[in-house]
């Protein structure tokens, strides 16, 4: 995939509670590129980007969720705007224009696409989806962004950082695939807390970043 370039994957156990840490392990001592890193207990998305931006060492970071939604097809997608210069950080896109949505349960993939066009909205720049893991990064971007966020809020934090910045955000088309074994386990629905809670995120970030949009709640009603 990445041909003579050298490269190393970095597996970040987020105090996974089955045998996946067991097995990185096991493949770790056969893969000289694969380097683990274990929390004593689970942290968040957002402390494991942060722990494997930390461990990572290379001069740009690819950042890609465990579940294989997005396949690794994108990594070198991902990879050549930043190589060429284009773009210091990368988004994969779903809901771009060239994007695709596959095998997601529609009122997930529905609760989605509203989400990301809220924030959206909330962040600017014209971007189509702000929440995707899957992203890269230039080694300066890497070393420049503080970030404090252990939860899936990081995702914007990143984006609203790097904008004050002053570094160029590129999004490329991407597709979401759920694999079945994902798609049976979220046949059961998401909850109406989990609803609620991530709803409440997405507005506090889009009055935060874009507080007139509070004023826009009544002009709906009516």
């Amino acid at each position: 995939l990445l041909g003579e370039r050298p490269f190393e994957v970095i597996a970040v156990d987020d105090g996974s509670r089955d045998a996946t840490g067991a097995i990185l392990d096991r493949m770790a001592k056969s893969a000289a590129w694969l380097r683990v890193v274990h929390h004593r207990r689970n942290f968040g998305r957002g402390r494991a980007l942060q722990t494997g931006f930390l461990e990572s060492t290379g001069c740009y970071v690819i950042s890609l969720d465990a579940d294989l939604s997005y396949s690794p097809d994108h990594i070198e997608r991902i990879l050549k705007p930043l190589e060429k210069g284009e773009a210091d950080i990368v988004l994969a896109s779903a809901y771009h224009p060239e994007g695709r949505v596959e095998n997601v349960p529609l009122n997930r993939a529905l609760i989605s696409r509203a989400g990301n066009r809220i924030l959206a909205y909330a962040v600017g720049g014209g971007l189509k989806t702000v929440t995707c893991v899957v992203r890269g990064y230039t080694r300066e971007v890497i070393d420049a962004l503080i970030l404090f966020s252990h939860g899936k809020d990081i995702h914007l934090e990143i984006i609203q950082k790097a904008r004050i910045l002053g570094y160029r955000i590129l999004e490329i088309p991407a597709t979401l695939k759920w694999l079945p074994a994902k798609r049976s386990n979220a046949a059961k629905g998401m909850s109406v807390g989990d609803l609620c809670r991530m709803s409440s995120r997405h507005l506090f970030f889009n009055f935060l970043f874009r507080p007139s949009s509070l004023f826009m709640i009544p002009i709906g009603v009516l």
